[in-house]
């Protein structure tokens, strides 16, 4: 029983010793959350236990689709004798990795991370009043010819069936962000692009998800009726066009505004919670994607490619962003993604000087020679 605990212990401490430098990611920015809420007086509303429920059916759902997905492939493509058995055998591989003990425990880490950033959305940047819509919507125009951005989409993608399809992939962003968390979290096996990529992931929703969304607070198109209804809306084309295409096929988005601006209303946390425009985390991580899917060849990089243009666009069309957003957020992730590839060449170059220091110390230290 002692071996077996030590043995335990000993692949927890590899495991967090491995992943260390994102776990110190995530605990500066839980510290650095909960003392903002503190200094402006949230403190006692800010929670890091908002998203346990709605994650661990993400990764049910997630996991039993793979596991079919996997097994439907056996039984089409290889067609092998006892599909079944190797379906087993294939799972439990993959749970028997250090990998994959690394992200039970990295897991929970990141719950706590989603809760204080949603818990920040929330509460402190509603606090910061959104004093920025006015000139993003000056620049937005400036930049685009002196027109709204949507009304270029709108000859092209404003008809009912396009608005549907833009809605439905805008909201697989949450499920395509899941799924590449958890393949980088319990199963990929490159070592350095597993951590840049948790790095990167951590340092959008810091940077671009908190301290911009707070130097930059805004609350984006569809917003706009509410926090300016004594002012003629220059997006009201935009959604009297969301509203008819919604008579046709479904609109989720303006449902979902809806929600958004109730909970604000009501101050009270949510999953999901928050009104931010300026910049887009939805191209921020589809940003992210699509650099990860460069690392893994093609026929994966024109996909998140092309994710990455409809999440743009969506952004836009469906009144969430203002197309500044979208643009702001390509540049930022984009040096987030080099300064942590940066980070993690030198953790490895720093890896390989140790391990070849010890392995000259130990044929010296094994040859019992003293040097008193």
């Amino acid at each position: 029983m002692k071996l077996v605990v030590k043995q335990m212990f000993g692949t927890l401490q590899s495991a967090f010793k491995k992943d260390f430098p994102i776990y110190v990611l995530i605990a500066s920015y839980i510290t650095i959350s909960a003392l903002v809420a503190y200094r402006i007086g949230f403190l006692d509303d800010f929670s890091l236990l908002i998203y346990p429920g709605l994650t661990l059916k993400a990764l049910a759902v997630l996991s039993a689709l793979s596991v079919a997905s996997y097994g439907f492939y056996l039984m089409l493509v290889v067609r092998p004798e006892r599909p079944l058995r190797i379906l087993v055998r294939r799972v439990f591989e993959c749970c028997n990795t250090s990998v994959f003990a690394r992200g039970i425990l990295l897991f929970p880490v990141m719950l706590l991370f989603f809760s204080a950033m949603s818990s920040f959305k929330t509460l402190i940047l509603p606090s910061m009043t959104f004093s920025w819509d006015q000139h993003l919507i000056l620049w937005d125009r400036w930049l685009h010819g002196g027109i709204d951005p949507w009304q270029i989409i709108d000859p092209f993608l404003g008809g009912a069936l396009a608005t549907f399809a833009l809605n439905l992939v805008y909201n697989l962003w949450l499920l395509v962000m899941l799924a590449v968390l958890f393949w980088f979290m319990f199963l990929a096996r490159n070592e350095v692009l597993r951590l840049r990529f948790f790095l990167s992931f951590v340092l959008c929703w810091a940077v671009n998800g908190s301290l911009l969304a707070m130097l930059f607070a805004s609350s984006g198109p569809g917003f706009f009726q509410y926090l300016y209804p004594e002012q003629a809306n220059p997006y009201q084309g935009l959604m009297d066009s969301l509203r008819a295409a919604e008579q046709v096929y479904p609109v989720w988005a303006l449902g979902t505004q809806q929600m958004l601006w109730d909970i604000y209303q009501s101050g009270e946390l949510g999953v999901g919670g928050g009104i931010s425009a300026m910049p887009s985390m939805h191209v921020s991580i589809a940003c992210l994607i699509f650099l990860v899917a460069r690392e893994h060849g093609r026929a994966a990089s024109m996909l998140g490619a092309v994710f990455l243009f409809v999440i743009l666009v969506g952004s836009v069309r469906l009144a969430w962003h203002y197309a500044i957003d979208g643009y702001l957020s390509l540049c930022t992730t984009g040096m987030i993604w080099l300064l942590s590839g940066y980070f993690t060449s030198w953790a490895g170059r720093f890896s390989n000087d140790q391990a070849v220091k010890v392995q000259l110390i130990q044929p010296s230290a094994s040859s019992g020679v003293s040097s008193s």
